[in-house]
């Protein structure tokens, strides 16, 4: 297996994971909105859902400064 350690295929392997970090905390989110139960952070409902939303937004603004990183 090769790998391609340049800093364009670390940037890329890391905004990719960080997305699909974030496509899982909006799951996650819907379904906490539409009344499942299963908690991540809390288990009181809008604790969670405020923990939840800060996460979205942490890994937003961070995959946000990796795509704009210059190849």
């Amino acid at each position: 297996m090769i790998m391609n350690n340049s800093p364009e295929a670390t940037i890329n392997f890391v905004s990719s994971d960080l997305k699909d970090c974030l496509s899982d905390f909006m799951n996650c989110y819907n379904s906490r909105q539409k009344g499942d139960n299963s908690a991540v952070f809390y288990d009181d409902k809008e604790k969670d859902i405020e923990e939840i939303q800060k996460h979205i937004d942490a890994l937003d603004l961070i995959i946000r400064f990796y795509d704009e990183v210059p190849s």
